[in-house]
Order: C-alpha cells, then sequence, then structure tokens
C-alpha cells in the first residue's frame, strides 16, 4: 500500500493515514498524544492492552517547502503499515497458557539463599 521508508507523502496520502490512524484509535489500538510543537500535526501511541508497546509511537508533520511533503516519523514502520491496512489480527496475541514459575518456598531456593 504505501511505502513508508520514504518519509515523506504528498497532502493526500497524509490526511488518508490520519483517517486511518483515527480509526484505529477509535478501535483502541491507539492513543492520540497532545503535543506543543506547531509543526506537528498528529501524534499517536500505541495501548499495551491491545498488543501495541506505548513505546511505539508515530508522529506527523506539516508540509514542508524544501521537501515537498509532509514527513511521518515512526519508531517501527511495518506497524504503521499494519495499522494502516487495518490489520488489527496481528497484533491479537496468540491463546497460550501462561507458565508461572515461582520458586520461592522450594527446598532448592532456600539452598541457594543460605549460600549468599
Amino acid at each position: 500500500m504505501f511505502n513508508f521508508s520514504k518519509r515523506v507523502f504528498s497532502a493526500k496520502e497524509t490526511d488518508f493515514i490520519i483517517k486511518r490512524l483515527e480509526d484505529v484509535a477509535e478501535q483502541g489500538f491507539l492513543t492520540r498524544r497532545t503535543e506543543k510543537n506547531p509543526h506537528l500535526i498528529a501524534s499517536y501511541y500505541g495501548v499495551e492492552e491491545e498488543g501495541i508497546s506505548p513505546k511505539w509511537n508515530v508522529k506527523i508533520y506539516s508540509f514542508n517547502k524544501a521537501r515537498a511533503g509532509h514527513s511521518i516519523v515512526c519508531i517501527d514502520s511495518e506497524v504503521l503499515q499494519k495499522l494502516v491496512e487495518a490489520d488489527y489480527e496481528s497484533f491479537v496475541p496468540p491463546d497460550l497458557p501462561v507458565l508461572r514459575v515461582d520458586d520461592a518456598g522450594s527446598p532448592d531456593a532456600a539452598a541457594r539463599n543460605s549460600d549468599l
């Protein structure tokens, strides 16, 4: 669909991407972030509970005459590609049992702690 490695996008492309990101935010996968930057059009970050780390983010900047387009800065463009394509299934964790290990009360743990 989009080549996100090019980093500069037309106004039409940017409008489409922002619309898709708004739809994704309505689904609960992203949260819009408000920042005090006059050149920033939109900023989003992930929602941990929906499978996207809050450390993931995307920022869309206003038109730059020198670059002849809008800049998009993203932590991971593969995630952005899946979000724009509305491929939400990629973010659903597999339904696997969780293995929890607590050896605090085991005899082996007590022996290891006594050596300290």
